[in-house]
Formats: structure tokens, C-alpha cells, sequence
């Protein structure tokens, strides 16, 4: 499933798509910030659940690890593409996973730990999905898929279909977006997809502002679900983010983020 393995005991998910991912093909943005920190705390029923702090480590603009407390993965190129990457625990090898492309296309990362197995789809050079599989007696089970329309470099719409045996269920979300730089614009085209946090969307350009649910994946009235309040650098970039429920005004996550030239 999309919320495990890959990272491992990072917690975290750790995704790769081509510098395709957005409208813009030819959007490169390897100078400038880059995260340095990344901490964020989730609450449930209004009390702390999770406090985890993420630290990224660079060697000539280049991403060679990530550091959370006594585990860590780290990332083996070439040139510019990940080709493999290992996830360590108090220094012990706890997993790997290995990355195959189509061109500069990333197609899949096969976690071999956990058996699971992501797999990127394109129209055009640009993502239009992911597949999220599991191993099981030899035979790859699919267990959940997203769907995107991009605009303007943002992810405008995203589709989650949750697949159990032969029954599915399907969220659809759309998104509003300020004109502020993303925390992660700036990681190299490879790495635009590093994580899955909640209070921050890494894959589009900007930063979402609000976010819209749905009653059914047909339906065409938007309703809206999540509010996020932000606090921008002189750069204009995200240096505080929180995210509320917006129909009980509960915080749902917040998170702090530095940077580095």
C-alpha cells in the first residue's frame, strides 16, 4: 500500500517520478532552497499521535540521505537518476529497493523488503498515475491507485481508488493553490516526489491553500474539507504549515521546514 514500506521505518513513502510530473516538462528548478528539515507533527482527537522530524543531507546539491533519528535511507545514482536506494536502522540494512526507468521515465520501485511494488503511468511525458501492489504467493496483488490532472504545474484533481479482491472504492479531492513556491521546487527533477506528508502536497509547484471532497467520484459539487494556513520566508516559501479540518475547526497536522542554498 501506498502508506508503508519503501522507507521502511522512516515512515514515510518515498516516491520518484521523471521531471515530467507536471504540465511543464522542461521545468528543471535544482538552484535555489532546498529543505534542510522537515518536522511534522500529526494530532487525533485533538491530542499529539506522531512527532517526526526529517533531516536531508546534500553533497553538491545532490540528495544522499535522509535522516530520521537512528534510521536513514540512502540513495545510489546514476547521473542523475536513482537507481537504487537502502534503508538503514541503528546502522543495520533493513531493506532496498530498486528503480527501473523507460527512458527518463521512471516505470516502477520494487520494495524488496516488503514485496511491494509502485508503478508510474505517463500521457505525453506526464504522470498520469501511480499503482500501488503487493506480493502474494507469487502473484501481484493491486491494492490501490491515484489518478491526476495537472494545471499550471499543480495537481488540479487526484483520484484514489482503495481495491480489495474485486471490490473498489474511489475519493475524488480537488485543490486550490497559492502563487508561493512548494518546499521541495527546488530537489532535483528525479526527487520532485520524495514524500507523501499530510500537511504538505511536494509533488505540484505551488502550495495548496484549501483542499475539496466529494460525495461521489461523479459528482461536480465541490465541498470544502480542508483549510491551511502558511508562513512564508522572504523567498516566499513555506517555513510553517497547518492543516485543519474544516467542518470541526481540529488541527489535523502542522509542520516547521528549513532550508539550505
Amino acid at each position: 500500500m501506498k502508506n508503508t514500506s519503501l522507507l521502511g521505518l522512516l515512515l514515510f513513502v518515498f516516491f520518484i517520478s521523471s521531471c515530467s510530473s507536471s504540465d511543464d516538462a522542461g521545468e528543471n528548478l535544482t538552484g535555489g532552497p532546498k529543505v534542510a528539515s522537515f518536522r511534522e507533527k500529526m494530532y487525533y482527537d485533538g491530542n499529539l499521535d506522531s512527532d517526526y522530524t526529517f533531516n536531508f543531507n546534500y553533497d553538491n546539491g545532490k540528495l544522499v540521505n535522509v535522516v530520521r533519528g537512528t534510521s536513514r535511507i540512502e540513495f545510489t545514482y546514476e547521473g542523475d537518476k536513482i537507481t537504487a536506494s537502502n534503508v538503514y536502522v541503528n546502522n543495520v540494512l533493513s531493506s532496498t529497493s530498486d528503480y527501473t526507468y523507460s527512458g527518463n521515465l521512471l516505470t516502477s520501485i520494487l520494495d524488496n523488503a516488503q514485496d511491494e511494488k509502485t508503478e508510474f503511468t505517463y500521457s505525453g511525458g506526464v504522470l498520469q498515475g501511480m499503482k500501488f501492489s503487493y506480493l502474494d504467493n507469487g502473484v501481484w496483488i493491486q491494492n490501490q491507485r491515484e489518478d491526476y490532472t495537472f494545471s499550471n504545474n499543480n495537481i488540479q484533481q487526484k483520484m484514489r481508488t482503495d481495491i480489495e479482491g474485486s471490490s473498489s472504492v474511489s475519493f475524488k479531492s480537488t485543490y486550490d493553490y497559492d502563487n508561493a513556491n512548494n518546499p521541495f521546487r527546488n530537489m532535483n527533477p528525479y526527487l520532485r516526489l520524495i514524500a507523501n506528508f499530510e500537511t504538505v502536497d511536494i509533488i505540484s509547484r505551488n502550495t495548496v491553500t484549501k483542499q475539496y471532497s466529494y460525495t461521489s467520484p461523479s459528482s461536480t459539487t465541490p465541498i470544502l474539507s480542508h483549510d491551511f494556513v502558511i508562513v512564508y520566508n522572504s523567498d516566499n516559501y513555506p517555513v510553517s504549515v497547518k492543516k485543519y479540518f474544516v467542518s470541526t475547526g481540529e488541527l489535523i497536522s502542522e509542520t516547521t521546514i528549513t532550508y539550505t542554498e
